[in-house]
């Protein structure tokens, strides 16, 4: 039995916040062609949340050939509380 996934891509960049217990957590996802695209919006976001402790972040990027390119990281928090967690529902996961 062959099971069929179903995958999406963004068309648009789409934010939220959230405070819990006093600390700021902001959330982006946002289209990207390639890494390099990955990383300069990167390098942006860090600039407008400059005074962030940590900036973790995850990406799946289909490249052109098909092949899907991810990539987490967790920023300085404890090892895989952070980029894991991110990455997780872009793989269809929860």
């Amino acid at each position: 039995m062959n099971k069929q996934s179903t995958q999406y891509t963004i068309n648009q960049s789409s934010s939220a916040q959230y405070e819990i217990k006093k600390s700021q957590f902001i959330g982006v996802i946002m289209p990207c062609v390639n890494e390099r695209e990955a990383l300069q919006q990167l390098g942006k976001l860090a600039s407008q949340h400059a005074n962030a402790n940590h900036l973790a972040f995850a990406w799946r990027i289909r490249q052109e050939d098909g092949v899907i390119n991810e990539r987490c990281n967790d920023a300085g928090e404890p090892s895989g509380t952070a980029g894991r967690p991110i990455l997780a529902p872009l793989e269809g996961g929860s």
